[in-house]
């Protein structure tokens, strides 16, 4: 519901933006230089844009069809993000010069002031506030998902796999939750969302590798989804996710280095969780 209210408000947006005169306009070159520290910071806010387009898979054993399904809900979520994503942008472009638009906190929310006034501007605020509601719901229930399957698999604490009367993983749940606030916490949104794109990025990269894997290993398991192009579409993918992993330690130093340390202590963690519960 919230998701259909949102996309509605986007595109009577962009189509406010676009049909109603305002002062905004496209510049014909790049007021400075390119550098590659600023590309990466453009390319982090690219890559948190569209994450979420995988979230499908980790909700697949509820799914009654999940060949059918997966890569309906995965396509087309790609391809709505992607219209809505170019078309706010341009809109934004056309209702606000760049100097506002670079310096803007919330931008969509600055175009609504600039056609709609002071109601416009709080219309959007206030959808946006309604619509982080959904999003956090469905990022708790993707960490409680993933924490509850490692303690199935004794990947992980075993007690994250047990569920209350109502189906609920209430450990994972309390556990994930007890994470992300310890992360809001901390207050350093631009550096967690600098980190986070770098997980994703590294993310992309190992699943493709373990696919490669895989299907050399034990290519007479069932398939149940078709890799378009492979192999040549995977390593294509693995090309890209690496290159933005490199460039990101080479252009983000600080927050490619800390988002590396992380992953370490995780690893860590991991092996020595696995050594303690290893029978001797």
């Amino acid at each position: 519901m919230t998701t259909s209210v949102k996309c509605i408000a986007f595109l009577a947006l962009i189509a406010a933006c676009l049909l109603v005169p305002t002062n905004g306009h496209v510049l014909a070159h790049i007021p400075s230089p390119m550098t590659l520290s600023g590309l990466m910071v453009a390319l982090q806010a690219i890559v948190i844009t569209y994450a979420g387009w995988q979230s499908p898979l980790y909700f697949i054993e509820e799914d009654r069809d999940p060949t059918r399904n997966l890569p309906r809900a995965m396509i087309s979520g790609v391809l709505s993000v992607i219209g809505i994503y170019l078309l706010v942008n341009i809109a934004l472009l056309k209702a606000l010069p760049m100097s506002q638009l670079s310096g803007a906190t919330l931008p969509a929310a600055d175009a609504a002031r600039v056609i709609a006034g002071a109601h416009g501007q709080n219309i959007i605020i206030l959808l946006s506030v309604i619509s982080l509601v959904p999003l956090l719901n469905a990022v708790l229930m993707i960490g409680t998902r993933v924490i509850f399957a490692m303690g199935r698999d004794q990947l992980f604490w075993s007690r994250t796999s047990t569920v209350n009367a109502g189906g609920t993983p209430g450990i994972a749940t309390l556990l994930t939750a007890a994470v992300a606030v310890g992360l809001i916490g901390t207050g350093t949104f631009q550096r967690l969302i600098a980190m986070t794109s770098f997980f994703l990025a590294a993310n992309y990269s190992l699943c493709c590798m373990a696919l490669i894997a895989l299907r050399r290993r034990e290519p007479e398991l069932p398939r149940p989804y078709q890799a378009w192009g492979y192999p040549w579409s995977v390593w294509l993918v693995t090309a890209g996710s690496v290159s933005f992993v490199v460039g990101m330690l080479a252009g983000d130093v600080f927050n490619g280095l800390a988002a590396l340390a992380l992953l370490a202590i995780g690893l860590i963690g991991r092996v020595l969780f696995a050594w303690r519960t290893t029978p001797s």
